[in-house]
């Protein structure tokens, strides 16, 4: 009787009964867990929107919109907080990610503002060019005694660790001050590995919390803890190595400007110094890719659904460059006409008008969301009107930028890769184009907070790569890693043309394979 009794009240009588979803989400939250143990709940939910229309009750207590009006209702106020399972996620110190406060949130924030903003993109864009270049003489390794023949194309070479390994790089010099060096040194890569193991458990563990009870957790994912451990392990290392720097070097390094700044208004007082390491190492891993583990003196080990774009994005880019010619030509000649060497490609007036440039990487952030799935928040206290429709506190309202961003009424053709869209909507064969639908870095209080230093990693490593190298598909089996599978008949996993995206919170993904070759020089 009483599972009787708590069905009939879910179905008819529930505050958000009268939202159309699956049967199963609105019982339980086992689909939306499957779906994260699966990592395709962007699909999933984008699927049921498909179904159901703009609103869908994806959990008991979860709804989520499909519409601009409700992204801009959830996401720009201060009526919604972090979901409560963030507070059992977060340990015993809080992070950026996890605090729930709106008031310490932004504080932290503005603490953490200072490092990655326009300014200190500038002041640390010696440091990060020597990685991308670090980048380049990794893709170009050998590539003139390929074959015994000058201009060869190289061998394939798997661009998801690639672009991983720089982005590390980048992340860990720009916060602890230290060099990560995984371009330089195989020895420490399987940490990429690693953080995507964590990131899956985290994410399962944010949809089912029930999980947590006898750890359960452990059991499935029995390859977490070992990876945890060497993840922290690593930690330890960069910290140790970021205390033991100069007081000029150390003037360069976020982690140690968060010290130096720490606000005496943050969480009524001075945030503790584990929760400021919390949140470099939070800035360290979100700046990969997946998720954020952190920990010195503290270990916040889950997966949180905000993160640097820089990684998946950059991947994503040099799948849809090499698979569309026409493309790929129009923004190599952009590039190699604008810049006489590779040294002149740094931020500035230059890459700025390196338009077609911005409109792949801005087309690759839509097609390819790296945060695809919805950031769910929590209605607080009062209530708050969504999209015209009322949510009571406590319940949780979210939207996915996935769904949002293959919109055919937001985007023309929405599933093909069309850079020219952004420079001129009529190039889209005549359909609609509403940028106001662009999400990929979320707005309002709790926005991305490295959108500068993202889109300078992005222009300006695909800049330098093109003016470096030509670039082309591989031939064979592995022609189409990255891509979806036409015979697949699961919609959002069946086309070929869109990069693959494995929903973590944030994303995992493999490919695309490419060959370089150096460009001929006349």
């Amino acid at each position: 009787m009483q599972i009787s009794g708590y069905c009939v009240y879910q179905i008819y009588f529930h505050p958000l009964s009268k939202y159309p979803g699956p049967l199963s989400s609105k019982l339980t939250s086992f689909r939306a867990a499957y779906h994260a143990w699966t990592e395709d709940q962007h699909l999933d939910i984008w699927r049921c929107h498909q179904k159901y229309g703009p609103i869908v009750r994806y959990r008991p207590d979860y709804i989520s919109f499909n519409t601009v009006d409700a992204y801009k209702d959830i996401y720009s106020g201060d009526t919604t907080t972090k979901p409560r399972v963030y507070e059992h996620l977060q340990r015993q110190h809080a992070s950026i990610l996890t605090l729930r406060d709106n008031k310490a949130h932004s504080i932290r924030r503005r603490l953490l503002g200072h490092g990655l903003s326009s300014t200190a993109v500038t002041d640390m864009e010696p440091r990060m060019l020597r990685h991308v270049r670090n980048f380049c003489h990794a893709l170009g390794a050998g590539l003139d005694t390929t074959q015994g023949e000058k201009g060869a194309w190289g061998s394939p070479l798997e661009m998801a660790d690639w672009c991983s390994y720089l982005t590390f790089d980048i992340m860990v010099d720009i916060v602890f001050g230290v060099s990560g060096d995984l371009l330089v040194d195989p020895s420490q890569r399987s940490i990429v590995e690693d953080i995507g193991i964590s990131s899956k458990r985290a994410f399962v563990l944010i949809n089912a919390p029930l999980l947590y009870l006898g750890r359960m957790d452990r059991k499935l994912f029995p390859g977490s803890v070992s990876s945890r451990r060497r993840f922290l392990r690593l930690v330890d290392e960069l910290v140790a190595r970021s205390t033991s720097l100069s007081a000029e070097e150390k003037s360069r390094a976020v982690v140690h400007r968060l010290l130096a700044g720490r606000d005496a208004e943050a969480n009524g007082g001075n945030p503790d110094i584990q929760s400021l390491v919390s949140d470099a190492t939070t800035l360290t891993v979100a700046g990969m890719f997946d998720h954020h583990l952190s920990r010195n003196l503290a270990l916040i080990n889950h997966t949180t659904t905000g993160f640097d774009t820089t990684a998946p994005a950059l991947s994503a880019t040099f799948f849809y460059l090499s698979r569309s010619p026409s493309v790929y030509n129009r923004l190599v000649t952009e590039i190699r006409q604008r810049f006489s060497s590779s040294d002149e490609i740094k931020q500035g007036e230059p890459l700025n008008n390196c338009t077609y440039l911005r409109a792949c990487i801005d087309e690759t952030l839509r097609i390819t969301p790296p945060v695809a799935t919805a950031l769910f928040r929590e209605v607080l206290p009062g209530g708050e009107l969504i999209d015209g429709h009322h949510v009571p506190a406590g319940y949780h309202a979210g939207t996915s930028a996935y769904s949002v961003h293959h919109r055919a009424d937001y985007f023309h053709l929405p599933n093909e890769y069309i850079p020219e869209r952004w420079l001129n909507p009529s190039e889209t064969r005549g359909g609609v184009h509403n940028p106001a639908a662009y999400i990929p870095f979320l707005r309002g209080p709790r926005s991305c907070l490295g959108r500068s230093l993202a889109y300078w990693e992005l222009l300006v490593t695909v800049a330098m790569v093109l003016w470096e190298f030509d670039l082309r598909a591989v031939d064979g089996s592995e022609a189409g890693v990255g891509g979806g599978d036409s015979m697949l008949g699961m919609p959002g996993r069946n086309n070929p043309g869109e990069y693959q995206l494995f929903d973590r919170g944030t994303c995992g993904r493999v490919g695309p394979v490419v060959q370089f070759r150096r460009r001929d020089i006349v």
